[in-house]
């Protein structure tokens, strides 16, 4: 709820127009499924858009590294941090390929299209991220 707020907040500081978008982008961790229905809910009233990933937000940023998801990766937040402070030695994901791939990956390994955040460990950011690219060309 509180990044619900600020994101409320933020439409009237930058007084952002209706053809503006407004993102929510959180994650599931540590949130309960009707507390998080309820955010997503309020937010989608409101004409928001979601980007929620599961466990956690280190979900997007193994995307640009590894080819997919181990498939015995627990839905829990401690077990992805762990995967992606090893598997990002020496590697800058932030390269415009590597989010282009990572924006391609997340689309073809969304088994949770249709759900407003994924179920299992997964990341719907490249919803976000792909329009952004989009926007600038690339």
């Amino acid at each position: 709820m509180h990044v619900l707020e600020r994101l409320v907040e933020a439409e009237r500081a930058f007084n952002l127009q209706p053809f503006d978008e407004r993102w929510l982008v959180l994650d599931v961790d540590r949130w309960p499924s009707h507390r998080l229905a309820d955010v997503c809910q309020r937010a989608l009233a409101k004409s928001y858009r979601l980007a929620i990933s599961n466990p956690c937000f280190e979900v997007w940023l193994l995307l640009h590294v590894l080819a997919q998801l181990p498939g015995h990766l627990e839905p829990k937040a401690a077990s992805v941090k762990t995967l992606w402070k090893q598997t990002k030695e020496g590697v800058d994901p932030h390269t415009r390929e590597r989010v282009a791939t990572a924006v391609e990956r997340a689309r073809t390994g969304d088994a949770w299209s249709g759900e407003l955040w994924p179920q299992g460990v997964g990341t719907h950011v490249h919803r976000l991220v792909s329009g952004l690219l989009k926007a600038a060309g690339a």
